[in-house]
């Protein structure tokens, strides 16, 4: 029995799984991209890859933002006049939750109330996070069958200096 070549062979089908095992439970942080997520409003989130950087994502989020703000601007201009009188009439106290979607509208349209996003997301696109969360990953998978094989190989070495010399 040769167990030099058994123990090798052993030691490369158990890399092999520890590190397809590790790739396959890890795959969404490594080969998916990495999103950043814009609060738009409590059940709304808009979704960017990082990769896009902030300007181009501030540049998408201001066009949609011009978008919505436009089309809130004509739906309160193609208001019925009863419809608009009536959501105007609403004291400016009244909660948004306690009127229509409608004169809600109506109402940010009257204060000159333009949608838009919570700050804080443009610190969430750090590309330098989300390479370093790869690579550590990365050096846990194939870190672990690398100080195996040392180890094991030492022994061997070790193990060698202990053998008889043939005559």
């Amino acid at each position: 029995m040769n167990w030099k070549r058994g123990l090798f062979r052993f030691w490369v089908l158990g890399s092999c799984l520890w590190i397809g095992l590790g790739l396959w439970f890890n795959k969404d942080e490594l080969f998916s991209p990495s999103m950043v997520s814009i609060k738009f409003s409590n059940s709304e989130f808009w979704y960017y890859p990082h990769h896009y950087g902030v300007e181009k994502i501030s540049a998408e989020v201001e066009r949609r933002l011009a978008q919505i703000n436009a089309d809130i601007r004509k739906r309160v201009a193609d208001l019925e006049p009863s419809v608009r009188q009536t959501c105007e009439a609403l004291p400016i106290t009244t909660p948004f939750d306690h009127m229509t979607q409608t004169c809600a509208e109506v109402m940010l349209f009257r204060l000159n109330f333009e949608r838009n996003v919570h700050d804080g997301w443009q610190n969430s696109v750090d590309l330098e996070k989300d390479f370093y969360v790869r690579i550590e990953i990365i050096s846990y998978l194939v870190g672990l069958p690398v100080a195996i094989f040392l180890v094991g190989g030492g022994f061997a070495w070790v193990a060698a200096g202990f053998r008889s010399k043939k005559l």
